[in-house]
């Protein structure tokens, strides 16, 4: 397992104004998660928990996923994420836990918002809008 997860921020957004700040790699410590939530709060939006077990520091990481590159609300497009989207964003940060044995870093690579896995549409890629640890 890698040391680090990176979750590479794409037009950063909180939900409600643009955090640039947030743009561009963002690293969590791999071995202080101890449990993923995935939901879809909002249409067109998707969030992940990942509980933290850090000794007294923060206890979460909330990443908030969206069909959006721009800096926009990533809730505001009014589409549902595809059957299934939640499972395979869990999936895809699990995955990035446990790849790379022995690692420094390994990154969360997200799936194409799409039942159909058999062929690739740009019009369905999805980006990692925001990135918070509280």
């Amino acid at each position: 397992m890698a040391k680090w997860i990176n979750f590479h921020v794409t037009g950063g957004h909180d939900g409600s104004t643009a955090v640039p700040a947030e743009d561009g790699d963002n690293l969590l410590l791999s071995d202080t998660v101890t449990s993923i939530a995935v939901s879809s709060p909002s249409p067109g939006a998707v969030t992940a928990v990942l509980s933290l077990s850090t000794g007294g520091g923060p206890t979460t990481c909330t990443v908030l996923v969206g069909l959006n590159a721009s800096a926009t609300n990533p809730g505001g497009a009014g589409a549902k994420p595809s059957a299934g989207y939640i499972d395979k964003l869990k999936q895809a940060i699990n995955k990035a836990i446990t790849a790379n044995p022995g690692g420094v870093k390994s990154t969360v690579s997200l799936p194409l918002d799409q039942d159909d896995q058999d062929k690739y549409n740009f019009t369905k890629t999805v980006y990692f809008k925001s990135f918070k640890v509280a």
